[in-house]
């Protein structure tokens, strides 16, 4: 991901219009370094593991590396095990707790915005549809008013949903409130029913962040753009015609080989201009 090598002008000119998703605890122990190196601006993922095991003083220090550098970041809440809109209340205690904890460590970064995932799965929830929603608004309600006090806009991120009007209701009512949507394409390909661009005509009105990675349709392997099946230059193309730019776009590759194709392959499909 970081070997020694020269950028392209317009693979420069894209890497400073983007983010890379990097999770604390691999900044921590050292990825940091690449990041400052090559001056990438970063999606710092704070998920349970980083929120338990590092301190406070760790994140301010990573922190004051970032901006003295000046980078942008922006910043992925916890997610597994963790449910905004579940029955069972300690479940919701536990959910709600942590995801103020992850808010009051996002701080630090001033990110631009905060990513967390909706989190409705019709085949789990599809009984109790309507109770979901309810809770789930009772569960982002509060933390987008405490993030907008902070200065830092909530985004909520497409997973399981297998298609846009599961999610409809949910960001209609949160609109007010100064939450967006951040459009996974990745997931809508590896879970959704959907197609890509039905997911950009119904919730593209509220569209705030895109999340690009690639796979094969059957499971959300976070491949490089282009080394999938994604069609992504549709993809693109309807978001020009659409007048539609996302605020923020990060690519999600999980390993470090995995940068460079993806950037090569987004900078050709790139329609805002380098």
């Amino acid at each position: 991901m970081f070997g020694e090598r020269d950028l392209a002008s317009r693979q420069r000119a894209l890497l400073d219009r983007v983010r890379v998703n990097a999770p604390a605890l691999m900044l921590r122990d050292g990825l940091i370094d690449k990041f400052l190196a090559w001056r990438i601006h970063p999606e710092v993922g704070l998920d349970s593991r980083a929120l338990d095991e590092m301190s406070r003083g760790q994140f301010e220090e990573m922190a004051g590396c970032f901006k003295e550098a000046g980078l942008k970041t922006t910043v992925h809440g916890p997610f597994f095990d963790l449910s905004p809109g579940a029955l069972d209340r300690r479940i919701l205690e536990v959910t709600r707790d942590r995801f103020h904890q992850a808010l009051d460590t996002a701080v630090l970064f001033a990110p631009e915005h905060m990513v967390f995932h909706a989190n409705y799965d019709d085949r789990q929830r599809w009984a109790y549809r309507e109770e979901w929603l309810r809770i789930s608004l009772e569960t982002w309600r509060p933390l987008a008013g405490r993030a907008g006090e902070l200065g830092i806009r909530l985004v909520l991120e497409n997973t399981h949903e297998e298609c846009p009007e599961e999610i409809e209701p949910l960001l209609a009512a949160l609109a007010s409130e100064g939450v967006g949507f951040c459009f996974d394409a990745g997931h809508a390909s590896a879970f959704g029913r959907a197609g890509l661009l039905d997911w950009l005509e119904v919730l593209g009105p509220y569209l705030s962040a895109l999340h690009l990675h690639d796979n094969h349709g059957d499971r959300d392997e976070h491949l490089a753009i282009g080394q999938g099946s994604i069609d992504f230059r549709s993809l693109f193309l309807r978001l020009a015609d659409r007048g539609l730019r996302p605020k923020v776009v990060t690519l999600e590759p999980h390993q470090e080989s995995q940068l460079w194709p993806g950037l090569e392959t987004l900078a050709d499909l790139w329609p805002w201009g380098l």
